[in-house]
């Protein structure tokens, strides 16, 4: 037994007993297992101190596909016309990582309408409420600060005009979209109709293309388990849809039932993924562990 100061010292005595196995009693990297007793509370550290080390690392879990950003910016999208276009649900499906806007985009956005307390649909879409006139002395909607302002671009004393047609672009290219299939998906009936509404809106609006380029990007930073699970719940979010059709195309649900099943199915499903190279230091939790032996 080894006693350690804290758990980054811990880490880093393991990495470099690993270290010290390879490199002098000729071990490989695939021959070391980690058994870890609360993995998902250990993994950011793991992956940091492994990666000082220049550890190639395995993670041997399951993943739940709900927290990946296809189904951060689904579910999101859903629950903004579910709950009048709230601050968390708005922003949830923004900041995905799979909307048509930028990140300090979104943020000058977000800005906006906190100071201007427009988190609320019949607010959001009223274009007077952009201009700086239009800033009410005492806000109820805006119990949050804004992010930092800086993220905005800077405005001239003369250019007022010209933000807020900027702000109005930015909203119509961030929000109409939404908001058309949001009204489309509360006047169909059926799930035949609703499952036809969302697949057209996501090709229209290019996800499955931006997908593929996020997961691009993860597999280049070798974030591969994270890109496996973004491309399953994709592929998870399909069969739903086929299921949902095959079992109950003409079932009448409302929008919060339809979002429901969604959910449901999807959070049913997990990702496991197999190792993206031979030579790898296999961590898992205990009885993954045992399970293996």
């Amino acid at each position: 037994l080894t006693q350690a100061g804290s758990a980054d010292d811990e880490l880093a005595w393991v990495a470099g007993e690993i270290r010290r196995l390879v490199q002098l009693e000729q071990y490989r990297y695939k021959d070391i297992s980690i058994a870890v007793s609360d993995l998902p509370g250990t993994m950011p550290r793991l992956r940091a101190v492994f990666r000082d080390y220049d550890i190639p690392l395995f993670l041997d879990m399951e993943r739940p596909l709900s927290g990946t950003p296809f189904m951060r910016y689904l579910l999101g999208l859903l629950d903004t016309g579910l709950s009048n276009w709230s601050r968390q649900a708005l922003m949830g499906c923004l900041r995905s990582g799979l909307c048509d806007l930028a990140p300090d985009e979104i943020d000058c956005l977000e800005n906006a309408w906190l100071a201007r307390g427009l988190f609320r649909k019949d607010r959001l879409f009223s274009d007077h409420l952009y201009q700086d006139h239009g800033l009410p002395a005492d806000v109820s909607g805006a119990e949050e600060s804004p992010v930092e302002p800086e993220d905005c671009p800077e405005q001239q004393p003369s250019a007022a005009a010209d933000q807020t047609d900027n702000l109005l672009e930015l909203r119509d290219r961030a929000l109409q979209p939404l908001r058309s299939l949001l009204e489309s998906l509360t006047q169909v009936r059926d799930i035949r109709d609703k499952v036809t509404v969302l697949r057209r809106f996501l090709t229209g609006e290019r996800v499955p293309d931006r997908i593929s380029r996020r997961i691009g990007a993860l597999t280049e930073s070798g974030e591969m388990d994270a890109a496996v699970a973004l491309a399953q719940s994709w592929n998870a979010f399909s069969r739903v849809l086929d299921q949902l059709l095959q079992l109950s195309a003409d079932l009448p649900v409302s929008l919060q039932h339809f979002r429901d099943l969604l959910a449901a199915g999807i959070n049913a499903a997990s990702s496991g993924v197999i190792p993206s190279a031979i030579d790898q230091v296999d961590v898992g939790d205990l009885r993954r562990s045992m399970l293996r032996e």
